[in-house]
């Protein structure tokens, strides 16, 4: 039966009881129809009426009586209260009948993460709004009020408002109300979404039984389940730790054997050595004693070699006194010696000194007496010089004439500055234009330079390109650097990955990454599909990593539908395909598998609804409005009226792509690149004619130079000679003095006497120091005999003095030699006393002393004898009795371990048959109430099924459901698998499952989003008559089944309630429109017909 039919028999059937019908509408304001500016609604019109207390009655507790929604998802502001039985929930796709399973979910404190949709809770306010709710209200329990749910959700933040029945409340607070109905909508035999349908479908055996226990156990089924998991696991690693424990203790067992005799023969040694001990406690006291007797002999000794070395000191005292009264003469003598010796010395200077001033006098006296014979040679020698410097005079004037005038001179010097001056600041000019010139060629060049960089970053996007790319996806990266390293293995060249081939300016790149998609940036392009094949045995087979490749080898060059100026006064600017420069294969199959030039490209103008809405009515459907914010999708529904409708994803950032090179921004460069290379070459023109003006100006200025060198030469020159010749005359002017030779011939014959009566008195001085000098030598000789005498018998004295003295070291050695042998022997016994403190307590251990002998000979034979004894008990490995005990130790410890894991065990296996007993019997009887249920559906739709628990004892966690069926006479009974029965088999499977659950399930409702989808017609329709038939009873929980399309021709009962999601332009609000009103005008229809 047709939707339209299905509405007409309820509002017959129904028109008696209620004017006013319910009406919820769902506005969406981001659906236009072309041309006329008017909102696409759709409405969910409820076949039942407003609910009253009496209609209550039917609902269970915790069933869904009302439900409001506002900015939420897709709608607007929508209102309807489902009924309590059955309830299908109709509309093509895309017109928000899975907003209504969210808003279930999500009302009811379920997590985002179940719907397998957005993560964030924010993406759930309908677009373009900043706040959205919604609203569940629940039956309560007879005797109460309903409960009314409400949370309201930021989208800015992304967060949730919780109100309960009015007050402000908390997720806890809600997710107990739902856990105290029952309410699980993370379970997925309760509560099925669409995108989770899969999930269902798929769930293994094991996790089936899991999800039965949790929905149609009893509340501690599930947990016993997990228990006796756990403790199997327990008591399966006990089991293996005392196995290993056993084995441990008996291999210790063996090896305490195998060194028993080893053992006792230790035992045998350790007795020997203990009398050894016992000898060696005493034997320091006999060493001890031995040494004492030693030290009082070696004391007395000492003392005996003392009293003999002083009594010879007392006879070597006189020869000491005689020693002593020599030595003092001899210094009496000494000093007598030492003082006519001083005398005699001054005595020596004063005669060399008068010797001196008489050899310096005879010099003088000859001195004087040379230069009276010289005298006239010196007047002859004056008059030579003098003729001489008259020569010379007379060739300097000669050379001064040849040198010209001094006047004429000078005034060409001062010409010859004058130019230089003026031609040096003609060159300071030349090198100021030279510091601009360079000024100007710096600035150009760093500006050249800067944009040359530029314009190297912009064509360096490939190598940007692939180190984002090596840095997001290594393996596409990898196969990257194989192709390049590989070119001998393909035919043409290969493009890729396609995100370094593109080149597109900045402010597009996210556009064209969001419509392309990840798998299209990162694919590789062939122009032959030989090459292609080479990529993916390579990869795809060999190395077992997915690549995607294509071949393009047809450029069909698709254009855009018409020119794009007939949407610039919307906010579009270009088509997709005209924004981005490619490779010609590259661009066709971007073209192919994006549609790029289909894509429109706007500003934020577009974004406005009335200009969302003149495009799309522009462009038709289907077509793509691309913005920097958003993907505009307008589509046309497969089913019914084939009504078009749209959706719009939010653009984000680009990764890959957001390098792209400006061509507008490469071309300035460009131009300014070429404006300075010819400014560069300018500059150098000027500068080749500066340097050749100053060439030819510095040959100037150094031909000046000479002349003015050559001109300061002559005038140096000139002055030099007027000096020289001034200077002789000045010399010839002394030289013709006339000397006075008579006056200074008398003073010499004057001076000549004065020194030969000095030299007179000089030899009188002489002979008298020659006189006493003679009488002093004749004393010293005498007090020096007398010196030696008295040597001679200290010499005497000394030698006795050496030979008592030597007496006496030797009996000092011996008094030394016996202090020292007494000293050590007492430091020794005092030590070995000690020793023999530490060793034993003399008093502590007399009665064992007393046992022992005395000498200690005796007491070494005695040791000697045990040693040999422990000697021939010798044990190699002395660890071998070590570890005899250490394993001992072990033993003990072991046996004590197994004992208390043998009760462990036994409480363990105790507590696992306890848990067993107590889940076991209920898990058996819910699963043959499940397979009876599942079998009666099954031969309802002329098919066999049954329900199996698949048991494994060896591993609770194996534990699980075994669904099997046979949809064909022919077939036998087969579990439920993928590879046995079709998608339609499965989902039918499934479907009955959830049903036979349903009558044991104890909750307050159940949804199943579009399970029907996979089904033919015949299943789909068995399908809804179970439904119809179980779902509609009494007492039964409510039913939610959503889907986009139902046959024609199904039953209907007064249970049902059909939610039909009309969508549409022109869709009033549910507060203005009224059922009784609608019927009204289909009444008048009729009668007009």
């Amino acid at each position: 039966m047709a939707t339209p039919q299905v509405k007409l028999q309820e509002i017959k059937k129904r028109k008696a009881r209620s004017q006013d019908a319910q009406d919820a509408s769902f506005s969406d304001d981001e659906e236009q129809q072309p041309g006329r500016q008017r909102r696409r609604t759709s409405a969910a019109s409820a076949s039942r009426a407003s609910v009253d207390p009496a209609a209550l009655e039917a609902y269970l507790p915790g069933s869904i009586v009302r439900i409001k929604l506002e900015k939420f998802v897709t709608y607007d502001d929508c209102e309807f209260h489902p009924g309590p039985r059955l309830n299908v929930v109709l509309g093509p796709n895309g017109t928000g009948k899975s907003s209504i399973v969210c808003a279930i979910a999500l009302g009811l404190g379920g997590a985002t993460s179940l719907l397998g949709r957005a993560k964030d809770i924010g993406q759930f306010v309908k677009h373009g709004e900043k706040h959205g709710f919604c609203e569940i209200e629940l039956r309560g329990r007879p005797g109460h009020a309903n409960h009314v749910i409400r949370r309201a959700i930021s989208a800015d933040n992304s967060t949730s408002d919780w109100h309960l029945d009015g007050k402000r409340t908390t997720l806890v607070k809600v997710k107990e109300l739902a856990a105290s109905f029952n309410i699980q909508v993370d379970n997925l035999c309760q509560f099925l979404p669409q995108d989770r349908v899969v999930e269902f479908a798929k769930m293994t055996p094991v996790d089936l039984l899991r999800e039965t226990e949790k929905a149609a156990g009893e509340a501690d089924m599930l947990g016993l389940h997990d228990k006796l998991i756990e403790l199997h696991k327990l008591h399966k690693t006990l089991s293996v730790t005392c196995d290993k424990h056993r084995g441990t203790l008996q291999d210790l067992d063996n090896q305490q054997e195998t060194v028993r005799r080893d053992v006792l023969r230790y035992q045998e040694r350790e007795k020997n050595l203990q009398a050894v001990r016992e000898l060696e406690l005493k034997r320091p006291w006999l060493v001890f004693d031995q040494q004492r007797l030693l030290t009082i002999d070696l004391e007395k000794e000492a003392k005996a070699a003392d009293a003999k070395k002083k009594e010879f000191e007392q006879q070597h005292a006189p020869i000491k006194r005689a020693l002593i009264q020599a030595e003092k003469d001899i210094a009496e003598l000494q000093t007598s010696c030492n003082a006519i010796t001083e005398q005699l010395k001054k005595y020596d200077r004063d005669r060399r000194s008068n010797a001196d001033e008489h050899t310096k006098l005879a010099g003088e006296v000859e001195k004087v007496q040379a230069e009276l014979a010289n005298l006239q040679q010196r007047a002859a020698d004056r008059r030579r010089t003098a003729e001489q410097l008259r020569q010379q005079i007379d060739e300097h004037n000669r050379e001064l004439r040849q040198l010209g005038d001094k006047a004429t001179v000078q005034e060409q010097a001062r010409g010859v500055q004058r130019s230089l001056t003026e031609r040096k600041a003609e060159r300071n000019e030349l090198d100021t234009s030279n510091a601009e010139l360079d000024r100007e060629t710096r600035a150009a060049n760093s500006e050249h330079s800067a944009i040359a960089k530029r314009l190297d970053d912009l064509k360096n996007i490939k190598t940007r390109k692939l180190e984002a790319l090596r840095r997001s996806n290594p393996r596409e990266y990898e196969v990257y650097c194989w192709i390049q390293e590989n070119p001998q293995l393909f035919k043409n060249k290969v493009y890729g990955p396609l995100a370094i081939e593109i080149d597109i300016p900045n402010e597009h790149a996210k556009l064209l990454e969001h419509v392309m998609g990840s798998w299209m940036r990162t694919a590789f392009v062939t122009v032959d599909q030989a090459d292609a094949t080479v990529i993916q045995r390579e990869w795809n087979e060999r190395r077992d990593f997915k690549i995607n490749s294509s071949a393009v080898t047809n450029m069909l060059n698709e254009q855009p539908p018409f020119d794009v100026s007939k949407m610039a006064r919307y906010g579009v600017h270009a088509w997709l395909d005209q924004l981005y420069n490619a490779p010609d294969p590259v661009k066709e199959f971007i073209r192919v598998n994006s549609g790029t030039h289909l894509v429109a490209v706007g500003t934020d103008k577009a974004d406005m609804p009335e200009n969302v809405r003149a495009l799309q009515a522009l462009m038709g459907a289907p077509s793509r409005l691309i913005t920097p914010s958003s993907l505009y999708n307008v589509k046309r529904s497969s089913y019914g009226s084939r009504a078009i409708y749209s959706s719009i994803e939010p653009v984000k950032d680009s990764k890959l792509l957001s390098a792209g090179v400006d061509e507008t921004k490469k071309r300035e460069l460009e131009g300014e690149l070429g404006r300075l290379v010819t400014q560069r070459d300018g500059l150098t023109r000027r500068r080749n004619e500066l340097k050749e003006a100053e060439r030819q100006l510095l040959a100037l200025i150094n031909q000046l130079e000479k002349q003015k060198v050559e001109l300061h030469s002559q005038l140096t020159n000139r002055d030099s000679l007027e000096r020289r010749i001034a200077n002789k005359r000045n010399q010839v002017s002394d030289l013709e003095r006339e000397e006075d030779t008579q006056q200074e011939q008398v003073n010499m014959e004057r001076h000549l006497k004065k020194l030969n009566g000095k030299r007179l008195d000089n030899a009188k001085q002489l002979c008298e120091l020659l006189g006493s000098l003679t009488d002093d030598t004749l004393a010293l000789n005498l007090e020096m005999i007398k010196r030696e005498q008295a040597k001679v018998k200290l010499q005497q004295l000394k030698t006795q003095d050496q030979e008592f003295l030597g007496q006496l070291k030797q009996l000092d050695a011996v008094c030394q030699q016996a202090r020292a042998h007494y000293q050590t022997a007492r430091d020794k016994a005092k030590q070995l006393k000690l020793d023999a403190e530490q060793i034993a307590d003399k008093d502590t251990h007399r009665e064992l002393f007393d046992r022992l002998p005395d000498t200690l000979d005796e007491l070494d034979t005695l040791m000697h004898a045990a040693k040999a004894k422990a000697d021939l008990n010798y044990i190699n490995n002395p660890k071998v009795i070590e570890d005899y005990e250490a394993r001992k130790k072990q033993i003990d410890e072991l046996q004590q371990k197994l004992a208390a894991e043998a009760d462990q065990l036994e409480a363990q296996a105790a507590a696992i048959e306890a848990a067993k007993a107590d889940w076991l019997p209920r898990l058996e009887t819910l699963v043959e109430r499940i397979n009876a249920s599942f079998s009666r559906h099954f031969a309802r739709i002329g098919c066999q099924g049954e329900v199996a628990l698949a048991k494994d004892d060896s591993d609770f966690g194996n534990w699980a459901i075994d669904l099997r069926v046979k949809f064909r006479s022919a077939d036998s009974l087969h579990n439920l698998t993928a590879k046995l029965q079709s998608g339609g088999e499965r989902s039918v499977s499934t479907m009955l499952y959830l049903i036979s659950l349903q009558d044991l399930t104890p909750c307050p409702f159940r949804l199943v989003d579009e399970i029907n989808q996979a089904m033919d017609q015949k299943n789909e329709r068995m399908i809804f008559q179970v439904v119809a038939d179980t779902a509609c009873k009494p007492g039964l929980p409510q039913y939610f089944l959503i889907t986009p399309k139902l046959l024609p021709d199904l039953p209907f009962t007064e249970q049902m309630t059909i939610l039909n999601i009309n969508n549409g332009p022109g869709q009033l609000k549910h507060t203005e429109w009224g059922m009784s009103k609608w019927l009204d005008i289909l009444a008048n229809r009729r009668r007009e017909k």
